[in-house]
This record gives structure tokens, sequence and C-alpha cells, in this order.
């Protein structure tokens, strides 16, 4: 494990397993102070503490059991280590691999994997896929229950197109287009690299001004309505 990233599909040793206990009751210690105060005058936890945070660490338990099934691997798959890059930085410049140069390369074995070893992958990437999608809605979730200041609504501009370059002012038409069934839904990465503009600085750049280009329309909408 390297910058939080696996190198290799397997079980974690025991040493990252306790790091990472220590490291999640850390973080999750403060949640048991949140609370509110009932109509019936008891403090209790907060109510998206209490729904979503067992949800979590069932997530966290599913995900931590999961990898370590995979102890058996290295009979079927080796992992190679990433090219180097040379002095000069350039002889991998536009390899994606480079990018990330502590990751390895798997590849498989002699004659490819065995027919359950594959069914469990399709399974398990499935069921790693439900997790990543219900550990993302409560994200959500939490965010859109977060207030936003009045006085930083109030700080943004009249106009939202106001918040981009030039070059950039068809960005809100695309990211509110609908996906139709000839074409995919709306990517900042996409966007960006159509624009040649694909950093991952400016992608946050986009998608923070996107969210702030609700917040305008938001209070428009609490304006024109009141």
């Amino acid at each position: 494990e390297t910058f939080g990233e696996y190198k290799a599909l397997g079980p974690m040793d025991e040493f990252m397993i306790r790091k990472w206990k220590e490291q999640m009751e850390m973080l999750l210690a403060p949640l048991g102070r949140l609370t509110e105060r009932g109509e019936d005058g008891v403090d209790r936890v907060r109510e998206d503490v209490r729904s979503h945070l067992p949800v979590l660490k069932k997530i966290d338990s599913a995900s931590m059991d999961l990898i370590g099934t995979y102890g058996s691997m290295s009979r079927y798959v080796r992992y190679d280590t990433a090219p180097e890059i040379s002095d000069d930085g350039n002889s991998n410049a536009g390899n994606s691999s480079s990018q990330k140069w502590w990751l390895k390369t798997p590849s498989v074995l002699n004659n490819g994997l065995p027919v359950r070893v594959r069914r469990k992958l399709e399974a398990d990437s499935k069921n790693l896929d439900q997790m990543c999608t219900t550990a993302r809605a409560i994200n959500r979730a939490i965010l859109d229950g977060m207030p936003v200041p009045d006085s930083f609504a109030a700080s943004l501009p009249k106009h939202s197109k106001e918040l981009f370059p030039k070059t950039q002012r068809d960005l809100i038409e695309n990211f509110t287009k609908p996906p139709t069934s000839t074409s995919r839904p709306f990517s900042i990465e996409t966007y960006l690299k159509s624009k040649n503009a694909w950093h991952k600085v400016g992608a946050r750049k986009c998608i923070s001004d996107l969210e702030k280009v609700i917040i305008i329309w938001s209070r428009d909408l609490i304006e024109n309505f009141t």
C-alpha cells in the first residue's frame, strides 16, 4: 500500500489492519458527541449519525472482509513494477501509468484465471460497486443537508456564467443537458479534455463552480417566490 492505494489485490497485513482500525476509531469518536435535543427534552445522538453511521461501518467491515479473501491470487496473477521515469521526466509523457508510478501492473499467469476465480471477481466487483453507490448517496445526502450561509450566497455573482472564463461559458449548458440513448452523462474530465484544459486542479475548480451555480439558481428561485 502506497499513498492510500493498493499495489496488489490481496489481504492487508496485520499492521495495516490495526492502523486502519485505530484511524477509524479516532475519526468516528467525535460523532458520538453530536447530539440534538428531542421534544421530550432528552439529548440523543443526531438522527443522521444514527441512521448513516451503522451503514458506513457495515460497508467498511464488508470491504475489509472481502479484501481478506484474496490470499490465493498470487497463484494466478503477477504484478510488475511500472516503468521508471527518466531523469528529464519526458520519456513517459502522455503515459497515464507514469502519473502513478507507485502502482504495479497485473498480468495473468499461465492459461488465465479459473472460472471460479473469474466468477468471484465479477461478484465482488458488483458488491463493491453497490457499496460505493451507497456510500456516495450518504455523502450526497449529508452535503445536501448542510445549510449554505447567507453571506456566502450573497457573495456570489448575480449571473452564474460570470463564474467561468469565456472558453468555458458552455459548461453550464453541457452540465444541464440530459443524456440521451446515444450520448453519455456529463463528465468533467471529458469536457475539459475537449477544451485541452484537463488537469485535476482545474477539475476540482469546475466542480466547485458548478456547485456555486446551483446555489445561485436556488438563491434566485427563493428571491422570485418571496
